[in-house]
C-alpha cells in the first residue's frame, strides 16, 4: 500500500544493550507517570463518592480518559491488551484524543461554571464536544481514519486556546480557582506544542523529549486536582460565611424581637383606633355617590326599604311616594361637551333636587343620569308638586363648563304612590319608572303621576 502522508522517524544508532536499557527506562518512567494519573483519577472518584460533588466526578472522567489516551499513544494497549489486532489499535489510536476531548469539555464547563461566565464560550465548547463525538464515530471506518486523525488535530488546535480564553474569562468574572486552572492548562498547551513541533520536524526529534509529553500531562492532572481541591475549599468557605451571616442575622432578629413586640403592641392600639375611623369613613364612602354626595344605589335601596317597611307596619296615614328622575338627552351633552361637562350636569341636577326633598326622605343617584327619591308622610299630589318644583329649578339653572361654555338641561320625573299590596320599595319604584317612561315618551321635561 502507498500512503499519501509522510511521517517523521527520529533516532540514532546505538548498541543493542543500550537500546534495551533506554526502552526499559522510558517504559518504566511513562508507566510510572500513567500509573500516577490513574491513582489521581481513582482518588478523585473516592472523594466524589464521599462528598457527592459533581466537579470531582467530571474530573474523574477526564483524568480516566487521559490515562486511557496516554496508554494508547505510548503503545501499552497494543502491547498488553490487543497485541494481535492492528486494525483495532489503529481505531483506538485515532479515537482516543477526541474521546479525551469530550470529557475534558465536560470538566472545563463544570469547573469554570461556564454557563454563568460566558454563554458564548459554553456553546463553543459544546460544539467541540459534539464534533469530537462525530470524530469517534468516523474513526470506526478504516478508510476515514486519516480524515478523522486530521480533524482530531484541528479540534485540538482550536480547542486548546478556546479553553484558555474560557479560563481567563472565568478569572475576570471572579472564579477564584480559575488561576490554578490556567496554570495547569498552559502547561498542557506547552506540552502539546512541543509534541507538535517535533512531529512536524521544526525541532529535532528526541525520544526523551517525545516521552516527556506524558510528564506535562501528569503535571496538568496534578495541578487540576489541586485546583479542584482549592475550588471546593472556597465553596466551603463561602458556605461557612453564609452560615455565619445567617446565625448573626438570627441573633440580631432575636435581639430586636422584644423591642419590636413592644413597639408593635403600641402601633396595634393606634392602628386599631385608626382602623375604626377608617371603617366608619369607608362605610360612609361605600354608601355615598362620589360625584354628587348623594346616597349611592346600595344606600338608597337600604334606606328606602326601611322607610317602606315602616309605612307597611303602621296605618294608612303614613303615606309613601317614590319619584324617578332622569336627565333629558344626557348622551348628547357628553357627546357635545365631553364627560367632564356631563359630570357638571349630574352635580347640578343633584343640587336642584336636594332642597325640595328634605325631612323624611331619601335621595339617591341609582345610575349614570338616573336619580330616585323616597318620601314618607306626604300624599302623591303633594309629591307631584315637589317634583314639578324640582323640574322648574333644574330648567332655570345655567351650567358653565370648564372651557366657558354655557349649558341648560331639563329632567323628566315619574311619581308613584305606595299601595297596600306592595311588598317592597322595588314594586313602588317600578311604577315610578313606568311614569318616568311616559314622561319621556310624551316629550320630556315634565312630571307624570301614576296613582
Amino acid at each position: 500500500a502507498v500512503s499519501n502522508f509522510s511521517f517523521l522517524l527520529g533516532g540514532e544508532v546505538v548498541g543493542e544493550t543500550e537500546m534495551l536499557r533506554s526502552v526499559a527506562t522510558l517504559n518504566f518512567l511513562n508507566g510510572l507517570i500513567i500509573g500516577s494519573i490513574a491513582i489521581i483519577s481513582f482518588y478523585n472518584l473516592f472523594i466524589f463518592l464521599s462528598i457527592r460533588d459533581t466537579n470531582y466526578f467530571f474530573y474523574f472522567l477526564y483524568s480516566s480518559s487521559m490515562f486511557f489516551m496516554l496508554s494508547i499513544i505510548y503503545g501499552f494497549g497494543y502491547q498488553y491488551l490487543w497485541p494481535e489486532s492492528i486494525k483495532f489499535n489503529s481505531f483506538m489510536t485515532t479515537a482516543a484524543p477526541p474521546f479525551n476531548a469530550i470529557f475534558m469539555t465536560l470538566f472545563v464547563r463544570k469547573f469554570l461554571n461556564l454557563y454563568r461566565v460566558s454563554s458564548l464560550m459554553d456553546s463553543i465548547l459544546k460544539f467541540f464536544m459534539y464534533a469530537s463525538l462525530v470524530t469517534i464515530v468516523v474513526s470506526a471506518f478504516p478508510k476515514f481514519q486519516n480524515v478523522a486523525t486530521i480533524w482530531s488535530g484541528v479540534l485540538a488546535v482550536l480547542g486548546a486556546p478556546t479553553v484558555l480564553v474560557s479560563g481567563i474569562l472565568a478569572l475576570l468574572k471572579g472564579e477564584k480557582s480559575a488561576k490554578y486552572f490556567l496554570i495547569a492548562w498552559v502547561l498542557s498547551i506547552l506540552s502539546m506544542m512541543l509534541m507538535g513541533l517535533m512531529i512536524t520536524g521544526i525541532i529535532e526529534f528526541n525520544f526523551y523529549l517525545f516521552y516527556s509529553f506524558s510528564l506535562g500531562i501528569f503535571l496538568e492532572m496534578t495541578l487540576l486536582s489541586l485546583a479542584l481541591a482549592n475550588k471546593i475549599h472556597f465553596l466551603q468557605l463561602d458556605k461557612a460565611e453564609a452560615t455565619a451571616a445567617v446565625l448573626k442575622s438570627e441573633m440580631e432578629l432575636t435581639k430586636n424581637l422584644a423591642t419590636a413586640a413592644a413597639q408593635l403592641e403600641y402601633k396595634v392600639s393606634i392602628r386599631t383606633h385608626d382602623l375604626a375611623q377608617e371603617k366608619r369613613r369607608a362605610e360612609v364612602q361605600a354608601r355615598t355617590d362620589a360625584l354628587t354626595g348623594l346616597n349611592n344605589r346600595r344606600a338608597f335601596f337600604e334606606k328606602g326599604e326601611k322607610l317602606f317597611q315602616s309605612v307597611r307596619e303602621q296605618n294608612d296615614s303614613n303615606l309613601l311616594t317614590v319619584i324617578m328622575v332622569d336627565i333629558d338627552f344626557f348622551k348628547k351633552v357628553n357627546d357635545r361637551y365631553g364627560h367632564s361637562a356631563g359630570d357638571l350636569v349630574i352635580t347640578s341636577v343633584a343640587l336642584s333636587l336636594l332642597p325640595h326633598f328634605m325631612g323624611s326622605s331619601v335621595v339617591g343617584r341609582i345610575g349614570g343620569e338616573e336619580f330616585a327619591v323616597v318620601i314618607k308622610g306626604i300624599n302623591s299630589s303633594l309629591a307631584e308638586q315637589l317634583a314639578e318644583q324640582a323640574r322648574v329649578a333644574t330648567e332655570s339653572r345655567e351650567i358653565t363648563s370648564e372651557d366657558g361654555q354655557r349649558m341648560k338641561v331639563t329632567i323628566s320625573l315619574g311619581v308613584a304612590a305606595y299601595r297596600a299590596t306592595d311588598q317592597s320599595v322595588d314594586e313602588t319604584l317600578a311604577r315610578a319608572d313606568i311614569a318616568l317612561y311616559q314622561a319621556k315618551e310624551s316629550g320630556r321635561n315634565k312630571v307624570v303621576l301614576l296613582v
